[in-house]
Formats: C-alpha cells, sequence, structure tokens
C-alpha cells in the first residue's frame, strides 16, 4: 500500500505540470488548468482512500501534532467560511480543493518520512519539469514563448524556481561522489532551468529565488551559532533594499501599479468581515464593490479581477484573519520542524534543503502574484512542503483507532464521503469544463447554435459557472435571442453581481427591446461602481435624451472627470462586451 501511495503521489506530481501541454484535454479551450487541477483531485482522492484502506489493516494512524494542528485549524476556518459566503456553492468547492492540498500536503508529509529523496516524488517533479522545460524551449526555438505551454511567464517561473535549487543539489551530491556521468547530467538540468527562468523574464520568481536563498543562508548562519555574521548580513540587504525601491524609476512603477489598488480593495473587504472572510474562490463578486473609483483608468485593470495578487491578503479576505494565521501556521511549522532536525542532526539532507528553498520561493512570489492561485503551482507547492516537512521519527507522534469497528465503520464513512465529494467538486466540474472548453471553440467558428448547446450542456453539470454564463447569454444574443440574453445575464447577476460587464450589457439589451427605464437603471448601477467609463456617461446622456428627461441629463450626468466628447450612442450600436 506505500508503494501505491507513493505511486500516485509521484503520477500527481508528473501529470500536474505535463496537463498544459496543448492536445492533451481536446476541447478543452485557454482553461486547461482547471480539468487538470479536476484530474488532480481525483488522484488525491484515490491516494486518500488507499491511506484510509492502510490505516484500516495496521489499525493505527500516526500524527505529528506540529503539523496537524495549524493544518486543521486551517481546514475550520475553510469550513467557516464557507458557510458564511453569500456563494456557497462556490466556496463549497474552493474548500474541497483545499481539502485536497492539505490531503496531498499530509500524505507527503506521512509517507515520504525515512527516505532520503522523499520516497522517489521528488525525482518525478524534476522530471516533470524538466518536460515542460524543453516543450518551453522548443516552442520559444520556433518563434514562440517560452512560456507558451504554461500561458503566463510568472506561472512558468514558479514552477521552474520551486525545483531549479533541487537540481542544484543533484549536481552536488554528484560532485561528490565523483560521478562524471551524473555531474554532467545535473549541471545540463540545471543551466536548463535557470535558462528558461531568464527566459520567462518573471521578475517575481528570479526575486523570490534569490530572497529564499538568502533566508536559507541566515538559518544557516544561525544554526551554526554565527548570529553576529547573520544579523550583519540582514541589516545590508534591508539597506540595499529599501535605496532599490526608493529610488525614483522603482518609485514611479509602484505608483501605478495596479496591486496597490488590488490590496487596497482586499484591506477594504477584509476590514468588512474580519472574522469569517467572505468565502473561499469569491473574491472575483464582492471585490468590484470595494476597488478604488479610479481603478479602470489603469493600464492593466481588468473588468473581472479573481484574485487581490498577494495570497496571505487573497486567505484573509476569503477565511478571515484567523484563517490566515493558521495558514501561515502551517509555512512556519513544516519550516521549524526542518530546522528543528537539522539542528539535532547536525547536518543537513541537502535534497530536503534544496526543495525548502524552492517551497520559500515560491511562496514568496505568492506575495506579490497569484501564481499560488493556479492549481499546477498550489498542486506541486503543497506536494513540496509536504517533503519538506518529513523525515521525522515516532516521537512526539500519537496512535489511535485501535477498535476494529471504529476503524471500519470511520473508514466507510471517510470512503463514502470521499466518493460524493468527488463526483460533486471534481467529476462535475471538470465534464462542465469539457463543454465550456468546446462551446468556446465553436464561438470562434461563429458556430452560435452549436456554441449554446455546448454552454447549455455545461451549465447542467456547473450551473453556477459565472464565466460560462457570461459566454451563453453573448451567444444568445449573437443569434438574435435578445430576451433569452437578458435572462441569463440576470441570473448570472444573481449570482455574481459584479461580473465583468453585465450591467452594462444588461443595458444596451435592454435598449434593444425598447424598455429604457431599466436600461438607465443598469447603466446607473454600473457607473456606481464605474464613474469614469467615457462611453457609458454617452450611453446614459443618450437614454435620457431620448426618454424626454432634459433635467435628468444637467442633473445626473456630473462627471468627475470633464465630460466626454463624441457623439452619444444608443444600445443598438453598441456591441456586448
Amino acid at each position: 500500500m506505500h508503494r501505491l501511495i507513493i505511486c500516485i503521489l509521484s503520477l500527481i506530481a508528473f501529470l500536474v505540470p505535463l496537463a498544459y501541454t496543448p492536445g492533451w484535454f481536446p476541447y478543452a479551450g485557454e482553461d486547461q488548468y482547471l480539468i487538470k487541477l479536476y484530474i488532480a483531485e481525483i488522484l488525491v482522492l484515490f491516494a486518500c482512500a488507499a491511506l484510509i484502506i492502510s490505516f484500516i489493516k495496521k489499525g493505527e494512524i500516526l500524527v505529528r501534532w506540529a503539523i496537524s494542528t495549524p493544518v486543521l485549524f486551517f481546514l475550520l476556518f475553510c469550513f467557516v467560511s464557507v458557510f458564511a459566503s453569500a456563494d456557497r456553492m462556490t466556496a463549497a468547492e474552493h474548500c474541497f480543493r483545499q481539502c485536497c492540498y492539505v490531503a496531498l500536503f499530509l500524505i507527503a508529509a506521512h509517507r515520504a518520512s525515512g527516505d532520503a529523496d522523499g520516497g522517489g516524488i521528488t525525482r518525478w517533479l524534476l522530471c516533470s519539469v524538466i518536460l515542460v522545460a524543453l516543450f518551453g524551449m522548443w516552442q520559444f526555438a520556433r518563434g514562440g514563448e517560452v512560456y507558451a505551454t504554461i500561458g503566463n511567464r510568472n506561472f512558468l517561473g514558479s514552477i521552474v524556481i520551486l525545483v531549479l535549487p533541487l537540481a542544484v543539489a543533484h549536481c552536488w551530491n554528484a560532485l561528490r561522489r565523483r560521478s562524471v556521468g551524473g555531474t554532467v547530467g545535473w549541471v545540463f538540468v540545471a543551466a536548463l532551468f535557470s535558462f528558461v527562468l531568464l527566459l520567462t523574464k518573471s521578475r517575481g520568481a528570479i526575486g523570490s529565488l534569490i530572497l529564499s536563498a538568502f533566508f536559507f543562508g541566515e538559518i544557516y548562519l544561525f544554526l551554526k551559532g554565527k548570529r553576529l555574521a547573520a544579523l550583519i548580513c540582514l541589516l545590508v540587504f534591508f539597506i540595499l533594499s529599501a535605496c532599490a525601491v526608493m529610488s525614483p524609476p522603482a518609485v514611479t512603477e509602484l505608483a501605478g501599479d495596479v496591486r496597490l489598488y488590488l490590496w487596497q480593495g482586499a484591506l477594504s473587504m477584509i476590514a468588512e468581515h474580519p472574522v469569517a472572510g467572505w468565502g473561499l474562490g469569491t473574491f472575483f463578486i464582492h471585490f468590484p464593490a470595494y476597488r478604488p473609483a479610479d481603478y479602470f483608468l489603469l493600464q492593466k485593470a481588468a473588468d473581472v479581477t479573481y484574485h487581490p495578487h498577494n495570497e496571505i491578503l487573497s486567505v484573509c479576505a476569503a477565511c478571515g484573519i484567523a484563517g490566515a494565521a493558521a495558514f501561515l501556521l502551517v509555512i512556519i511549522g513544516c519550516g521549524s520542524l526542518f530546522c528543528i532536525r537539522w539542528k539535532k542532526e547536525g547536518k543537513i539532507n541537502p535534497l530536503r534543503g534544496a526543495l525548502f528553498v524552492g517551497v520559500i520561493a515560491v511562496f514568496g512570489q505568492s506575495l506579490v502574484d497569484m501564481n499560488l492561485a493556479i492549481p499546477s503551482v498550489a498542486v506541486l507547492w503543497w506536494l513540496s512542503m509536504g517533503i519538506v516537512a518529513s523525515g521525522f521519527d515516532a516521537a512526539g507522534c500519537r496512535y489511535c483507532m485501535h477498535n476494529k469497528v471504529i476503524r471500519l465503520g470511520c473508514g466507510g464513512v471517510a470512503v463514502c464521503v470521499l466518493l460524493s465529494a468527488g463526483w460533486l467538486f471534481a467529476y462535475c466540474p471538470a465534464v462542465a469544463q469539457v463543454y465550456f472548453g468546446r462551446g468556446s471553440r465553436e464561438r470562434m467558428n461563429h458556430r452560435w447554435e452549436e456554441a449554446i448547446l455546448c454552454y447549455r450542456k455545461g451549465l447542467l453539470y456547473s450551473p453556477r459557472a459565472c464565466e460560462m454564463l457570461y459566454k451563453l447569454a453573448f451567444a444568445y444574443d449573437q443569434q438574435g435571442m435578445t430576451q433569452s440574453a437578458i435572462d441569463t445575464y440576470s441570473a448570472l447577476k444573481a449570482t455574481a453581481p459584479y461580473f465583468g460587464r453585465v450591467d452594462f450589457n444588461l443595458a444596451v439589451l435592454y435598449d434593444k427591446n425598447g424598455n429604457l427605464p431599466a436600461a438607465r437603471d443598469s447603466l446607473k448601477s454600473w457607473l456606481t461602481l464605474n464613474p469614469h467609463d467615457a462611453n457609458a456617461r454617452l450611453f446614459l446622456t443618450d437614454i435620457y435624451r431620448r426618454s424626454g428627461d432634459t433635467v435628468a441629463v444637467s442633473r445626473d450626468m456630473q462627471s468627475p472627470l470633464e465630460h466626454p466628447g463624441g457623439m452619444p450612442v444608443s444600445g443598438k450600436d453598441v456591441p456586448l462586451e
């Protein structure tokens, strides 16, 4: 059973990054990573089931309380956020995702104990990222982007910095063994990862890797008793960092960075619900009501924002301040176990030390990016963190569940719960995502009837899929089914009131149907959150004039900016966005 679990974990590590390769999931469209996520979740459930069976056979559960306590508190706050959320279905799906991550972490921490290389999982981690890096190089040689496999340079950078220290550690081990073939091979792998990382031009990933290596060096100096040297290095580092941040180019860039606006809105959300949070996965629903009024004046502002580009703020907004504290304690607990074992044994396992550097680097990048919200990065990160936390002995652990009846009963209930949750939160969304991909492909080919059919089939499996409802309404409008488009947008607004440009598109459709009061109300709702939208103001001006309400033109059309020039527009001339 141990070998089966290690095999499943290795398969997850191998398939997750490789799943980005085009062609693996036909009709998946642009969201292949979601299907990969659901496959990973199903594999985690199989690993959990195998672990439960092994527990039933042995009659014991090995628990390391330094790891399990903060993890269980984190899951507790995740569950609380589900019941506190206005959209419990979305929050429950993302809570199940976090449960899979945590299960993967605990299984890796339990099963990789005692193995120098993490039970062979680290080799699969390296193998999978090597394939992704080689595919990226092939894409780059053909004139494309090196991150074409992943879809974003920052996400590819996250996966590379997770395993680059591991490749360097293998190279160091080969040098110590004086293995010429091994040294040459690992030098090539490390050079490949370094070159791909440079080609991504991901400043967040490169900077996080450098900071993580510096942090590891500080830990080394402290554990060796060289505290004065560590403090001097830390002081010099802070002085240089302050000078770099306060330089005129850096200040100018930071002033216009969209992240500052995202963080400001996220902090406002946290201040509103500091205890239970808003619910996992619902940031995009509530954020528009809290973003700054001049958000859309920024060049990189997006209509739909799924993440605040800071993992701590994301968890805090979703699960409350206590949930974020528990999440941090999980990371601190893993690092503490690693350092305690290092100090106790007087030496460090190079592979686990390298993986520790990679884990800290990915977490550091998550403070300025949304890499841990991407399933491939999150799955590999939790898996790697479990390996870092492994390697402990039985001291400080507890054995329980010796009664056979209790074991069988709890095991049966656990397996049933796993199968039910897997069907609801993994299988159904995966099928819905396949239909969404097919509909997107038909939409690109302007086959609107087929696109509508695919979207409607997908909604049978995931009725509250916001993106699918949004695309379905657009397809209805292209087919001239205006009322169906209005009904679909209204259903979407009931789930996510601020998703995309729902209010603006509803105003366009109401105007086409001649319902000027409804169009006016929708535009007012849109302009409440987006007061600088010049086209929407022109549109509203035209509606007032056609309604004969000349007083409202002068009363309601006062803009914080200068009133835009140009000719007024009507809904018949405005395309949906």
